[in-house]
């Protein structure tokens, strides 16, 4: 965390929901302390409040830092009032556009486009379901918005906010990442009971082949619960196949003793037959 300049919030920490670097070249329609003349520089824009609607943690706005002047605070536009009688929304995504010159911001019930020279909005939409962690196309075009932590995703135009799909695929919508080539959308359902389940299943299939897939989901799983699920049924699955593999054992040594045993058997009852 980074300690809060006076000019921004009179607060002892400053924190963040996510964060957008955008390099802000030089443009006619720059009339703000970010006229940067014919030189490019790269800002920092902060979406606050991010913890929650903690507004104690840096207010409320799009707080500017300076990059190339070591993150120096250079100013906060304006994104929503907050009503009276009525709670501050927090803060859940933030994604740019260099190209556009824009910052889009999500909180739980609504998104909206903010030129950052200008220092307006340009657009606010309200989706079905509310908003979380979006994320844009690598050309600025569109905007995979998941709902508030609801079935779908919404796909919006970045140009207008007018939404022009939607995407159902009935899990717990949380987090989204856009592959830098554009091909593909990664969609994240945070709910480790599903993971958990996952693992369970694997178990339950007792094939212990399994294990490194086990194994896999032990390292990359962040909720602790699923990292010990995961361990817990890779190591069941490997006592599994080592009890698995001395049953057979025996099982062998068994069947050759019997047929010793036969082979012993016959040999007396021919003795018995000579002896007669």
């Amino acid at each position: 965390m980074r300690t809060m300049p006076d000019s921004v919030r009179p607060g002892r920490r400053f924190v963040v929901a996510l964060v957008a670097l955008l390099a802000a070249a030089a443009s006619v329609r720059a009339e703000r302390p970010q006229d940067t003349g014919d030189k490019e520089r790269s800002f920092l824009y902060v979406a606050v409040p991010g913890i929650r609607n903690y507004v104690e943690f840096g207010g409320i706005g799009l707080v500017v830092f300076d990059r190339d002047d070591g993150y120096k605070f250079v100013k906060r536009i304006p994104t929503w009032p907050v009503l009276s009688g009525e709670q501050p929304e927090n803060v859940k995504g933030i994604a740019a556009s260099a190209r556009d010159g824009r910052v889009y911001i999500t909180t739980i019930k609504r998104i909206a486009a903010f030129d950052v020279v200008t220092e307006t909005k340009v657009w606010e939409s309200t989706p079905e379901g509310g908003c979380d962690r979006m994320a844009i196309s690598p050309d600025g075009r569109l905007l995979y918005v998941p709902s508030f932590e609801g079935p779908n995703w919404n796909v919006l135009e970045a140009a207008t906010g007018k939404t022009v799909a939607r995407l159902d695929p009935n899990s717990r919508a949380h987090n989204t990442l856009y592959g830098l080539d554009g091909r593909a959308v990664y969609l994240e359902d945070p709910d480790f009971r599903v993971r958990i389940a996952a693992t369970n299943a694997l178990k339950t299939l007792k094939d212990d082949s399994q294990v490194p897939a086990l194994e896999k989901m032990a390292a990359r799983e962040l909720d602790g619960r699923g990292v010990r699920m995961a361990r817990e049924n890779a190591l069941a699955l490997r006592k599994g196949a080592a009890t698995d593999e001395e049953v057979r054992k025996l099982r062998e040594e068994f069947e050759k003793f019997r047929d010793e045993n036969a082979k012993l058997r016959d040999r007396l009852e021919k003795l018995e037959v000579t002896r007669q």
